[in-house]
């Protein structure tokens, strides 16, 4: 059963890793050296260092990334799936503050997260075999300056 709790905990952990990813990235292909300009793109965490970070390489990051989309995500990812990585990103380390719950019921929710980008509206599932016990099912983009959403997750 989904509540509301629950459902923030669950959005925050998902975002919080999707963003960690992303950057670890921009860390990778940076070398781990900050560039000149990080402090531009308005991320909300320091720059990742080389040793602040146990993903070496992108081997290590690829690993990652599968394991965190399939135990958060119905559709499931490989290898061989393309990853998207993107950098400031794309939640940029939301609070639950910047979460809505706009509907909930017993087996499903949508949540709405705020962020610089637009909002994201996830479509939530319950049950499912991981420590949430749901997974999202779908992802859309709310473009900040209108027009129809766009499909992140399907």
């Amino acid at each position: 059963m989904l509540d509301e709790n629950s459902l923030k905990e669950f959005i925050l952990a998902y975002t919080k890793g999707v963003d960690l990813i992303n950057c670890i990235h921009y860390s990778l292909e940076n070398n781990f050296e900050k560039p000149d300009d990080y402090d531009d793109y308005g991320c909300n965490i320091a720059f990742i260092t080389g040793e602040n970070s146990s993903v070496k390489d992108n081997a290590s990051l690829e690993e990652w990334n599968i394991y965190h989309h399939n135990n958060f995500v119905e559709s499931k990812i490989t290898a061989e799936s393309a990853t998207g990585y993107g950098f400031p990103p794309p939640y940029n380390f939301i609070t639950e503050n910047d979460i809505t719950i706009n509907s909930i019921e017993k087996d499903k929710a949508e949540v709405e997260v705020e962020t610089n980008n637009g909002n994201y509206i996830f479509y939530i599932e319950s049950p499912a075999e991981n420590e949430y016990g749901m997974h999202i099912r779908s992802v859309f983009l709310k473009p900040q300056w209108g027009g129809n959403l766009i499909p992140v997750i399907e």
